[in-house]
This record gives C-alpha cells, structure tokens and sequence, in this order.
C-alpha cells in the first residue's frame, strides 16, 4: 500500500471535492473514472460495517484472509461500500466513520490517499469524501445525505481538527459550570426560531473538554442557564449522534428566562428516557410519568428480583419445568440448564436428580422490556405490610408464602414516604413464559413492579379484585418484583 500522496491523487482529491460541492453524487462517479484512467490512479475497495447501536463504522478487506497491512495491495483511494444494505439497498450508517473522527483503523490504520464512502454497493451516492494521512483525515471532510446534499463539513490538519463549518446541530461548543453557561460558537448550525418558540440542538462536541454530564449537573440549575451569556428561553436538545438517526436523543430541556420551565427528559443511549419530571419557573412539580425505555438490551437494567416457584401437586410427581424468559438469566438455584427436572410432593417438598432437596425453584434475570405503570396503588411506606397482606391474599398466596414475599420486600418499601406498586399480569407472562409439564390445574403468578415516591400522585387505582385467584387441583405459585427507579437529574 502506498505511503506518499502521488500528483495525480491530489489532482484527483481536488476535483472529487470541488465537483461534489457543486454537484450530484452520480456526476462524480464519471469525473472520477475519467480521472482514474487520466492518471493512472488506483482504487481498492473494502466494507462497511456498523451495528444499528454502534456508533463507528468498521472498515474491513473483502478479502477475510488478509491479516496484516503489507497483504493489501498498492492503491491511492480506499473506496468503501456498505457489507450489508437496508431494504431501499443504501447502508444508512455508512457516515458513521464521523463517530471516530474520520480516522481509519484496522488494516487501514496507515493508509494515506484519498477515501471515498458509498451508501451503496454501485457507488453512486458518496456518504463521506476526505484526505488520510497516515489513517487520519486531512484537509476538507464532507458528510453527504443519500440525496446528494452536504450533510456536514470540517476541515482537520493530519487529525486534528481546526473548524466545523456545515453541520445539522452545534458542534462547536463548551460548557462552564461556574456560570452555568453555554457557549456555542456555531450557533446557527442548530439553532430554529418560530414566531413562539427558540429551538437549539447540540451534537457531541469537537471541544475535548465539553461534555453532556456537566451541562445535566444538578449544581447547573442554582443559577439561570445562559447561552452565550444570555438567559435562555426555548428548548435545548442534545443528541448522541448526527441528529438525523432516530433513538438518539441524550437530553431534551425547556426553558423561560434561565430557569427549567416544562418538561425535561433525559435519556440513556441503550435504557432510552430514564427520567421524565415537570418543572414551573424552576420548580420541580412533584408528579411521576411513565417511564419506557427504548427496547435496547443494557447491562444495568433493573432486574426481576428473586422470582421463586412453589409447586405443590395432588401426588408426588415427576415434573418438568422451563422457563423462556425475554432476557438474560442472571442467577438460577438449582442450576437452570434449559430447564428443570424434579419430583414435587403434595406438600411441595422438590428433590432433583441428584437427590438433592428444595423448597422452590429460584431465578433472576435482566430483560430491555419494560413495564407499564399506568395503574397501581400509592401507599404509604408505614402502612406496606397491611396493604401486602391484603393484596397477596387476594392474588392467592398463602401466608407462608406471603410471610416470605413480605420479608423480602419490606425493607425496600418501609422506609419510603410513598411506594406506586403495581402487580403485572399479561406483560410478566409475555416477558417470562413458564412451561410445566404435566400442567397445572391453577397457575398464580406475582410479579410485583414498585417505584418509590416523595409525595402521593394521581393514578388510576389498579384493581386487585379481578386478579383473584382461587386454588385449585395441581397448584403453582410464583412471586418476583422488580423496583423501577426514577433518576432524578435536577
């Protein structure tokens, strides 16, 4: 692979850049193979890659065997074209080289010429063109749309970058928490004004020391929030990347005169909105509001705590259970390998095929589906335990097992002023389906989802009597719970 910029590969640069800030994409496909053969130039063509949840594009020979850097071929322009294609047959995340400011890695880590990245496999629509040097962009970078339009623009010398020009969001931007000002340099890039309403968008800043976690720092609201020194009023949005893709909101806060005024939302890139509150010229309104998380799998997601299955048949029986739980099993006892195997007696005394004896099935897991709290009952932490024997009674637990779902959770409600608490039915059974062969005659299920509360809100109540249950023949009960937190930013 070539390490100097020959003539004709800077000639060609040059014309690639000036043509395809004056026109479309295909128009530079004809110039470039004219180019191409005027000097003599050589293309390589790799692949591009990039999960819907990853934010960099992977750049990789077509070629799997090749391992090393001196197994490519001589070339002056890397060429890039998607590894797979959405159903329009554009790789839409081909422009997400950007994620990693335009420096190549892999086997192209070194490469210096020009590159060119398609949305598609014909390359006749450009998603990025620019100069590598040694693997990093030099010179003009320029991020298309799949119409051919002119996305974004900055200018980097051998990787560094020296200006943002073009861009669908601020860019340019730092943040200082003594005065809890917001100072933007590309203002126009992101910002929309209407007649009511002032609308500023943020993408990830190209200022090293900028981030988003000073700006959602709690001690940034003890003073009126300033942009470019002066007191904002309207909305702020701040995205984790180009604000084009969906899903990829980091925080969305209103504002009137400084001060948090509406709703401020703040999310999570794999959880989704993890906090959702209401404010009033500053003040917090104290109220909760559904929380759904984008359906992203994430690995500090709240689980389901200490589920634990009872089974008490007529007679002693062989039984098979399996669970096929939406999620990650995080811990099981006994060892759950695709499912269990006992014999249960009447009084539901389980023994293993090792002979080894239990008094219930036990797992926990971690799962992206949430759960609806659109109903539920608000009650006072001092008044947890009568409110649970009532209710578990009437779901049909027995005191036993009551005793022991209470003991469980009573520390975790207690204490709190107020707890929402709210028993899931079809969306527990869709997340974590249990088969048992042979089959109940009655199947009681409790999964208990719980948030606590500083101060009582309105909700409609949830309605315990029309989950009663009535024990019956060949009985299983089970019982969980999970607590959904509400983080509170501000």
């Amino acid at each position: 692979m070539k390490t100097q910029l020959s003539i004709g590969t800077l000639l060609l640069a040059t014309l690639v850049l000036f043509t395809r800030c004056t026109g479309k994409s295909q128009d530079i496909v004809t110039n470039t193979e004219t180019e191409k053969e005027k000097h003599d130039t050589v293309t390589y063509t790799a692949l591009g890659y990039s999960e819907s949840y990853e934010p960099e594009l992977t750049i990789f020979p077509k070629d799997t065997t090749l391992k090393d850097a001196s197994d490519l071929p001589e070339f002056d322009i890397l060429h890039v074209i998607p590894d797979h294609i959405d159903e329009d047959s554009m790789g839409t995340y081909m422009h997400r080289i950007y994620g990693q400011h335009f420096e190549l890695d892999g086997l192209f880590k070194q490469h210096t010429g020009g590159v060119r990245i398609f949305y598609d496999k014909s390359k006749k629509h450009d998603a990025v063109t620019f100069m590598s040097v040694n693997g990093k962009p030099d010179g003009k970078v320029i991020v298309y749309t799949q119409d051919g339009d002119i996305l974004m623009e900055r200018d980097y010398d051998k990787g560094n970058w020296i200006k943002s020009g073009i861009a669908p969001a601020c860019s340019d931007w730092r943040f200082d928490p003594s005065l809890s000002n917001l100072e933007i340099s590309d203002l126009d890039n992101g910002t929309s004004q209407t007649e009511d309403s002032r609308t500023v968008v943020l993408m990830p800043s190209l200022q090293e020391s900028a981030s988003y976690e000073q700006i959602l720092a709690p001690s940034t609201y003890k003073r009126p929030f300033l942009i470019n020194n002066e007191a904002f009023t309207g909305q702020l949005l701040a995205h984790t990347r180009i604000p084009d893709e969906d899903h990829y909101l980091r925080f969305e806060l209103n504002f009137k005169d400084g001060l948090l005024h509406g709703t401020a939302k703040v999310y999570e890139e794999f959880a989704g909105l993890v906090s959702e509150e209401q404010f009033n010229n500053g003040l917090l309104i104290p109220e909760i509001l559904p929380i759904e998380p984008e359906p992203f799998l994430d690995p500090y997601y709240p689980a389901e705590e200490k589920p634990v299955i009872y089974l008490y048949p007529e007679t002693t029986t062989a039984l098979t259970v399996k669970l096929n739980f939406d999620g990650k099993l995080t811990h099981t006892y006994p060892k759950y390998e695709k499912e269990w195997k006992v014999t249960a007696h009447p009084d539901g005394t389980l023994i293993d095929t090792n002979g080894q004896e239990y008094y219930a099935l036990y797992w926990e897991g971690e799962s992206p589906t949430p759960y609806t709290l659109s109903e539920g009952n608000v009650i006072k932490g001092e008044e947890t335990i009568a409110f649970l024997e009532t209710a578990l009674a009437t779901l049909g637990l027995n005191r036993r097992e009551a005793n022991e779902f209470i003991m469980y959770w009573l520390p975790r409600l207690e204490n709190n002023a107020y707890n929402l608490i709210h028993f899931s039915t079809d969306e527990y059974e869709d997340k974590a389906q249990l088969n048992i062969d042979p089959a109940p005659e009655t199947l009681i299920r409790v999964m208990m989802v719980f948030q606590p509360l500083k101060n009582t809100i309105d909700i409609p109540e949830q309605n315990l009597e029309s989950l009663r249950k009535t024990r019956k023949g060949f009985t299983v009960v089970e019982w969980g719970g999970q607590e959904v937190q509400k983080t509170k930013l501000f």
